[in-house]
């Protein structure tokens, strides 16, 4: 079972990640959770995750609902009001939504950087300055950092998407592979530029998606 922190304080600061359920699953779901677990030894997700979302299919998420290495959070009470807000903007009341609420609430609190992929939750996150990344942004930002191989880090994008129903603004096409091949390249430029900090905190940098959405925009209008 994924230890519950309960009365305990976590670690804080924007290098350690918060997950909600779309990159726990979809890494799940392409059998590579334990290649999550070597990328971080410690990482975060929140209760309603667990409960509402992986253990809808508990069989099958059993490997990242049991994964040592990933630590469910309660919500603090002092976030209840939040929480109630960020539920009331997303237009849904739990369960429906709350994992993405209680991410959000999490990393504002403890300054952790948030893996999200829903529109409406990197909204909030973004607006109650929490950074955030696309799951194919972390695939990416691991290539960059020598941790991946960029062709296998590909392969897992699309493998990700087309299972989990193209989440990610990066279409699986053939025709973004070079887009990706360039995006990992811009952010291997910026981990050298950065002085190459630790793994992960460089998720943690304002605009990498916006990099990624402008190379797609760019691409589309070339002209």
């Amino acid at each position: 079972m994924t230890p519950p922190l309960g009365d305990t304080t976590p670690p804080t600061g924007p290098m350690f990640l918060c997950l909600d359920a779309t990159p726990l699953i979809s890494f799940n779901d392409i059998k590579q959770t334990d290649l999550l677990g070597e990328w971080l030894p410690v990482a975060f997700t929140s209760i309603a995750v667990i409960e509402l979302e992986l253990k809808k299919r508990a069989r099958q998420n059993h490997p990242t609902i049991s994964a040592p290495w990933l630590w469910s959070v309660p919500s603090h009470p002092d976030d209840t009001e939040l929480i109630s807000e960020l539920l009331k903007r997303f237009g849904k009341g739990p369960p429906e939504n709350l994992g993405e609420a209680q991410v959000v609430a999490s990393c504002l609190r403890y300054r952790w950087t948030a893996v999200l992929d829903d529109h409406e939750g990197r909204d909030a996150a973004s607006d109650n300055n929490v950074p955030r990344v696309y799951t194919v942004t972390l695939l990416a930002m691991a290539a960059a950092q020598g941790m991946l191989n960029p062709s296998k880090a590909w392969k897992m994008h699309k493998f990700i998407e087309k299972n989990r129903g193209n989440f990610s603004p990066l279409k699986p096409d053939a025709d973004n592979k070079p887009v990706f091949a360039e995006f990992v390249g811009r952010l291997r430029k910026l981990y050298l530029k950065r002085d190459k900090p630790d793994w992960p905190m460089l998720l943690s940098a304002p605009g990498l998606d916006d990099l990624l959405l402008r190379m797609l925009h760019e691409r589309k209008y070339k002209p």
